[in-house]
């Protein structure tokens, strides 16, 4: 990598509601792909939130966190989420930018609770085919699935 793509920030999961989806991306058409992301990222109020009667940005903690990969200042993140909004929210972001007022940006507290939609609940019951492998990822040099007393 010679250089950071800021839009690896909608690309990258860790598991929380406020997290850009987990997608699966390819060789041939990452640029492609990320542009997509970056898109869908700000395009979703959760995360870019436009109020043009108070001037105002409602950002995702992303964009405070790495701010310096958007943008070098706070004031220059509408310029950066302008390239990838579409119809009236891109019209209504550059209306507040040409407008010469100061855009307000504030940020939006981050859902770290986990976005587990869809997943399901193991059934012990059931027995798991692979349930040393996978207690071996977690209880690497002990004895799978039993602790001792100290630990």
């Amino acid at each position: 990598v010679l250089s950071l793509d800021p839009r690896v920030h909608f690309a990258l999961n860790c598991g929380a509601k406020s997290c850009p989806p987990v997608k699966d991306f390819t060789v041939p058409d990452i640029d492609k792909e990320l542009d997509i992301v970056a898109q869908a990222f700000v395009s979703d109020d959760g995360n870019v939130c436009i109020d043009e009667e108070n001037n105002a940005l409602a950002l995702s903690m992303i964009f405070h966190w790495y701010r310096a990969d958007f943008a070098d200042a706070k004031s220059k993140l509408p310029n950066f989420i302008a390239k990838y909004l579409h119809g009236e929210r891109k019209h209504t972001l550059l209306r507040m930018m040409t407008s010469g007022k100061k855009i307000h940006i504030e940020f939006m507290p981050y859902d770290w609770s986990v976005a587990a939609e869809g997943s399901k609940e193991f059934d012990g019951a059931q027995g798991c085919p692979n349930e040393a492998k996978i207690k071996s990822l977690f209880f690497s040099g002990k004895s799978a699935g039993r602790r001792s007393s100290n630990e």
